[in-house]
């Protein structure tokens, strides 16, 4: 199996976000256009949307159909190779997602790919910003009830390879993307380039604890050995 974590690799060895999106664009946009299509149609009926409204646009996003996918189980054979789970394992106590758990494992199984999906509890700091940047640096203890944790061997490798793709350049330009809309509600700063830099503070900052974070899942796998 192989995650679908969109990543460009100059090697050459590595999955091309661009090269992905050309192969299927074709074969996506008639349903991307009907979606959008019926959700402005339903928009005009029962709340007056308009394609001048940004709930429109935002729901532009990103769309993509999985048929014939499933629930990924952890007790599919063959079980993930390690690279991959203990990458997905280092993403998630990176971004500190509580939710890749058995009881809700948020991970599809698409023709023998995995593909991770609802990423809605990650970065729950944002939901408190008191000291957002000390707490940072937490272990992330509920790294413990990964899913793929039993598979995940190589968190060691997997940070040495992960954390330096994260650059400043990179973060910033991945937080530049986010639509001001979404910046200018339930937050503590000014404007929305201020909680840009919130943000891009605080995964920086996190990205310098990722040996508390990977010692933290590499102590909790003893259980599953």
């Amino acid at each position: 199996m192989m995650a679908r974590v969109c990543s460009s690799d100059s090697s050459g060895s590595g999955f091309s976000t661009a090269a992905f999106y050309r192969s299927r664009m074709l074969r996506l946009l008639p349903l991307w256009v009907s979606a959008h299509l019926v959700f402005l149609a339903i928009g005009l009926v029962v709340g007056g949307l308009s394609p001048l409204d940004w709930r429109y646009w935002a729901s532009l996003a990103g769309l993509r159909f999985l048929p014939h996918s499933f629930d990924y189980s952890p007790l599919l054979k063959p079980p993930p190779e390690s690279a991959e789970a203990s990458a997905i394992v280092w993403f998630d106590a990176y971004v500190t997602n509580v939710d890749r758990s058995p009881r809700n494992i948020n991970m599809l199984s698409h023709r023998r790919q995995l593909w991770l999906i609802d990423h809605g509890a990650c970065l729950y700091f944002h939901h408190d910003w008191r000291d957002y940047l000390e707490r940072s640096h937490t272990p992330f203890a509920a790294i413990r009830t990964h899913a793929l944790l039993r598979f995940a061997r190589g968190l060691a490798e997997a940070d040495a390879t992960l954390k330096p793709r994260l650059t400043p350049d990179v973060i910033d330009g991945i937080v530049s993307l986010i639509p001001d809309i979404w910046l200018r509600d339930g937050v503590p700063f000014d404007t929305p380039d201020e909680t840009r830099q919130a943000y891009s503070q605080w995964l920086l900052s996190r990205l310098d604890a990722s040996q508390l974070f990977v010692e933290e899942a590499q102590n909790a796998r003893p259980k599953f050995v």
